[in-house]
């Protein structure tokens, strides 16, 4: 796999949200380290984000959404801010149907809970495109993805 070139990314607006001041201040010195000029900013994903409408190409959002209150709410607010024929990509904390019959699976889903959580895939909007979702990290996360539709 060929390695991102500082230069190109440099050229994109990245933008990253976080709900922890903490972690925000972690990724600023490890950008600022590499660099890179990165957008950060402080909010609560669980209300409305201060971006315009169609605003993002893609919307990323990974870990967390397990413990979201209003799980439909926060996809429609990914939906919100990304373009039509944008992409949505949710990652989480999640066991496939084979890993979580394994020894390995009922024990990690006692050490942590939100590793027995499914993907959430009936709190997503019904009218998205292209909705597909898959396992990584040895079956030990799920990944959603969807496209946000055109207007006709």
């Amino acid at each position: 796999m060929e390695k991102a070139n500082p230069d190109q990314i440099r050229k994109a607006f990245l933008y990253g949200v976080e709900l922890s001041r903490g972690m925000l201040r972690v990724a600023r010195r490890k950008l600022e380290a590499r660099k890179l000029n990165y957008i950060l900013v402080h909010a609560d994903v669980n209300k409305r984000l201060s971006f315009p409408d169609d605003y993002f190409d893609a919307v990323i959002h990974t870990g967390g959404i397990n413990t979201f209150s209003d799980i439909p709410r926060a996809f429609s607010e990914m939906l919100r801010i990304c373009r039509p024929g944008g992409l949505v990509l949710v990652s989480d904390e999640g066991l496939s149907p084979t890993q979580e019959k394994t020894e390995f699976g009922k024990w990690i889903i006692s050490q942590n809970r939100l590793f027995g959580c499914k993907p959430p895939l009936d709190k997503i909007p019904k009218d998205v495109e292209e909705l597909k979702h898959w396992w990584i990290m040895n079956d030990t996360f799920y990944v959603i993805t969807f496209r946000k539709p055109e207007p006709e």
